[in-house]
């Protein structure tokens, strides 16, 4: 029996959409993570606290969750949490 050989350029074509389509697939997979994870309570808890944390490195006053409080002083800029004790930045 004769057997049917393939050509190169096609060789390469299917093997160059094997890799596109692997990497969509995990493209989508990562974005999909990504939705899930950012709707729970623990990351909702922690984003609110990057943002607290990273609001009282430029405000001058207290952060806490979402309000700013202005001080008149630079010296006594921190960020104050609310389930938490009290951390100087």
């Amino acid at each position: 029996m004769l057997q049917r050989r393939v050509s190169p350029a096609k060789n390469y074509a299917r093997r160059t959409l094997q890799i596109v389509a692997l990497i969509g697939t995990l493209i989508i997979g990562i974005i999909a993570l990504a939705l899930i994870v950012s709707q729970t309570p623990w990351f909702r808890e922690w984003l609110r606290r990057y943002a607290v944390r990273q609001a009282g490195q430029y405000v001058n006053g207290t952060c806490r969750s979402a309000a700013c409080v202005a001080t008149s002083s630079p010296a006594s800029s921190s960020v104050t949490l609310p389930s938490t004790s009290t951390a100087s930045t």
